[in-house]
């Protein structure tokens, strides 16, 4: 049996209607939500929205929540689902705009490798981009991505698999022309 934490208390409390236990967990995980969305919008302004949209629905949905899986795999699941509808909702998808793409390191060359990584991560079919959201950018394990998307853990890793390959074949001529280093 594992120990409570303060999160569970939070959990248990916010689930009763205690808006600052709420307000907690929120803050706990809200830039690995933040993260999750934009990998898979590709977009801040999107992303934002799904976030908020995500914590709407748990807020909603939080006496519901049968603890069958960790509570952020249960966000998790609700991202990827959210920002999947704001995807479908703007169609036709092109290349991410490159106002998305915030640096990862003060400067010019920082700012164009990520918005190159964006824009590669932007063209993986949907699953492979969720599974690169969850893992990478939200931090989930492979079980946990699986609960999140509904498929096994092998799946998950072989999903992951084909994407990271994907995405070097797509970077690899950038970095040759060392656009992508350092």
């Amino acid at each position: 049996m594992r120990a409570v934490t303060t999160e569970d208390l939070d959990l248990e409390r916010a689930a009763r209607g205690d808006a600052e236990a709420f307000a907690r967990v929120v803050g706990a995980h809200r830039a690995q939500v933040f993260r999750c969305a934009r990998a898979l919008t590709g977009q801040d302004a999107d992303a934002w929205d799904v976030a908020q949209e995500t914590f709407l629905a748990a807020w909603r949905a939080l006496p519901r929540f049968r603890r069958d899986c960790r509570f952020r795999t249960w966000l998790l699941r609700i991202a990827a689902s959210r920002a999947a509808n704001a995807r479908r909702a703007r169609r036709p998808a092109g290349p991410l705009p490159e106002y998305a793409a915030a640096p990862l390191a003060p400067g010019p060359e920082a700012e164009e490798r990520r918005r190159r990584l964006q824009d590669a991560v932007g063209t993986l079919p949907r699953r492979q981009r969720e599974v690169v959201a969850l893992r990478v950018f939200g931090g989930l394990g492979s079980a946990e991505t699986g609960a999140a998307l509904g498929i096994a853990p092998a799946a998950v890793r072989v999903h992951l698999h084909h994407a990271l390959r994907r995405l070097r074949r797509l970077l690899e001529p950038a970095r040759a022309r060392g656009e992508m280093d350092g």
